[in-house]
């Protein structure tokens, strides 16, 4: 009689994979799995279930109560599942056969098997999602009518729920032939990428076009990208796959699903996505780069990245260089595009750009608006955008202040440099303004006539700009402590 095996171990060890083996959790024989996380495995124990996992002949495993693995649901969230729910996916085929190399962690398998039904037909087609982490998959499925069979996190680990032999609810109407995959999304701006209703909102506020933030929140990692090319083969291995089989959540029939968004298709060997129907995010892809190619360039660099025609990059779109954690270092603006890659120049130097990673967003056919705000002041080394006229389409820019000041002979002041009123803040050349009376008032300086100081722009940079005086008289006693400016700026 084999022992049972306690399910800290899946928590605690995610092994790889060889043809014909199976993890330390298989069941043998007839020995069900039975979650029990206070158990912790002795090195000797671990070791011993290895060899008892390698030797199994992958009986059928019988359903097995996991009270231990469901927290409590609220209303009508548990219709579909009594308060237990039934272990029925066989851990051991799941192991048994995979592709050499292919790494998996278990811990999580079987616990949502409620969310399933038995499979009558032949897998075909790969569905491809987005979604959250594994663990709070794993939790949220507990409570909900649905789940897929795999998730992969944006550290690239792979997890498995459930058995491919069993029909997870993830995309009706064709879940009966399909296998589906959840790709962790990213967690921004107070939301997530499934949430976000008005992206163009976010990215006012950011400086940004409307795709990037698509790219930035939805897009997947290079790590991810790896392990889903790693696991579509492996799948398509053991099951009768027909051609062009891998699909996004928006491609299959009677749904109101957008997902994957900013999916880069190319990155797994599938063909680009058009832009049709519930798919409207398809024109946007973040094509990644893990590696970046830099050289000095200036008082910057010029960087080399991944993204060619073939991906939909072309001169004018975004990108941006991010840190291991994800966290976006700068925006750029591609400047060239060959056969092998996009390239663009960046404010940092070339040994920091080597450091970091790269996504290019790709808008084929689409021009995405010039960064501005803190996207340009970010360090982007751009050229100055044409914004046109401010003085009949603006709005008002109030993060303006006075940094210093030049004076006419007569000891009047003439100029006043301005610091956060650039053209990527959107403040065209002839833009105007006003300057607000002491450091918290919305009353306007005026002169001693009763006249309000109004500016008038005279040469404007990337984040900075002078303006001339040309209505009152403005000296130094008036403008006082006097720093804030208002001004009209594009939209």
């Amino acid at each position: 009689m084999n022992p049972r095996v306690p399910s800290r171990v899946h928590a605690l060890l995610t092994l790889t994979l060889a043809a014909g083996a199976c993890d330390v959790g298989s069941a043998v024989d007839d020995a069900p799995l039975v979650v029990d996380r206070g158990v912790e495995p002795t090195p000797t124990m671990a070791m011993s279930l290895l060899t008892a996992a390698a030797t199994a002949d992958c009986a059928t495993v019988k359903a097995v109560k996991l009270a231990s693995a469901w927290r409590t649901c609220t209303g009508d969230k548990e219709a579909a599942c009594s308060k237990w729910g039934p272990s029925i996916s066989q851990l051991c085929p799941a192991q048994t056969g995979r592709a050499a190399g292919l790494a998996i962690d278990f811990r999580y398998f079987g616990e949502v098997d409620c969310r399933s039904n038995e499979r009558t037909e032949p897998i075909k087609r790969i569905v491809i999602h987005n979604g959250d982490h594994a663990r709070g998959n794993n939790d949220n499925w507990k409570c909900r009518q649905s789940a897929a069979h795999y998730t992969i996190d944006r550290d690239g680990t792979i997890y498995q729920h459930m058995g491919e032999e069993r029909v997870a609810w993830h995309a009706r109407p064709v879940n009966g032939d399909t296998i589906g995959i959840e790709l962790a999304i990213k967690r921004k701006y107070g939301e997530s990428c499934n949430s976000v209703n008005d992206f163009d909102k976010i990215a006012k506020a950011e400086g940004l076009d409307g795709a990037d933030i698509v790219a930035d929140m939805c897009g997947v990692t290079a790590a991810l990208y790896a392990s889903l090319s790693r696991l579509i083969p492996d799948i398509k291995a053991r099951n009768p796959i027909i051609a062009d089989s891998v699909v996004g959540h928006c491609e299959v029939g009677d749904t109101n699903h957008g997902d994957p968004k900013a999916f880069h298709y190319p990155a797994i060997g599938a063909a680009p996505r058009k832009n049709v129907g519930h798919c409207s995010w398809q024109h946007i892809s973040a094509v990644k780069s893990p590696f970046v190619v830099a050289m000095a360039a200036g008082d910057g660099a010029r960087i080399y990245v991944n993204g060619t025609t073939a991906d939909g990059v072309e001169i004018g779109d975004h990108g941006y260089l991010e840190e291991d954690d994800e966290s976006i270092k700068l925006w750029f603006v591609v400047d060239a595009v060959t056969k092998d890659g996009a390239s663009a120049r960046v404010a940092m130097s070339a040994a920091v750009a080597r450091s970091l990673h790269a996504t290019v967003v790709a808008t084929p056919g689409s021009t995405p608006k010039a960064l501005f705000g803190k996207a340009a002041a970010a360090g982007v080394a751009g050229k100055k955008p044409v914004l046109g006229s401010c003085e009949t389409d603006y709005t008002y820019l109030k993060t303006a202040k006075i940094a210093s000041w030049t004076k006419r002979a007569d000891g009047t002041i003439d100029t006043v440099t301005l610091t956060g009123a650039g053209w990527s803040d959107r403040v065209c050349d002839d833009s105007s303004g006003m300057i607000y009376l002491g450091a918290a008032t919305d009353k306007y300086v005026s002169d001693g006539a009763g006249k309000k100081i109004r500016l008038r722009m005279k040469s404007v940079e990337a984040t900075t700009a002078v303006a001339e005086v040309i209505d009152g008289s403005l000296d130094e006693t008036l403008l006082g402590s006097s720093r804030r400016v208002v001004l009209r700026a594009r939209p």
